[in-house]
């Protein structure tokens, strides 16, 4: 797959635009994600990941220009209905490292009562030992999510979360680890899909640097 379709994947998943219950469609008018504006230095530079265990090869490409559709029905870690976020104001980049097959970083930028309302959505939800559930790819493929493991991450934001699903997909499971930071109303999220879980001096090296670069934005 070529670099500009895996960082259109990763935004895609990112931003909660590749899942649905199977209910309402995704909207008919898609947002358009790129990587400049007055929010990009909160996006982490290829530098600054390669300073995180695990992660030294990392590389980082910018998204000149990605649409993408958003979900009408988001959902929490445990399948929960969680608010839906509007991408207007929004950025976006694409990693890669030999530790994981891919990741993706979004900042957004809306009210801060939407924000934190979203957060503290995400975060109820999270709820140890809840039951496997499904949902379904845009183009209707069945994926099989189970919410595995929460890490506690950096105090030096508003709320924040990092959560560890396994994702079984056409026969094979993977890991996806979302690390979302919230400061005011900026809003920085991360998913890293890899074989296997990431450690967890990883997730809380990223987390960390996620919340030193949203306080340049603030």
């Amino acid at each position: 797959m070529k670099r500009g379709a895996h960082a259109l994947a990763a935004i895609a998943a990112l931003v909660l635009a590749s899942c649905s219950d199977g209910g309402a469609a995704s909207t008919t008018t898609p947002s358009t994600i790129s990587s400049g504006g007055s929010l990009a230095p909160a996006l982490l530079t290829s530098s600054q990941l390669r300073r995180v265990p695990g992660f030294s090869t990392a590389t980082l490409t910018s998204v000149p220009k990605v649409e993408v559709f958003d979900d009408p029905n988001p959902r929490g870690p445990c399948g929960g209905a969680v608010p839906r976020i509007n991408l207007d104001d929004a950025i976006g980049s694409s990693w890669t490292a030999n530790t994981i097959r891919s990741g993706a970083q979004l900042v957004l930028r809306r009210p801060a009562t939407e924000l934190q309302t979203y957060m503290a959505a995400r975060i109820r939800d999270a709820v140890a030992d809840c039951p496997v559930f499904q949902l379904q790819s845009r183009t209707g493929v069945a994926q099989e999510m189970k919410f595995d493991d929460a890490v506690n991450v950096t105090r030096d934001a508003d709320q924040s979360l990092a959560i560890v699903m396994a994702i079984r997909l056409n026969g094979e499971v993977r890991a996806a680890t979302t690390i979302e930071i919230r400061n005011g109303n900026v809003l920085s999220r991360a998913v890293v899909f890899s074989s296997r879980p990431m450690p967890r001096s990883t997730v809380r090296g990223i987390a960390s640097l996620m919340a030193k670069s949203l306080q340049v934005v603030g």
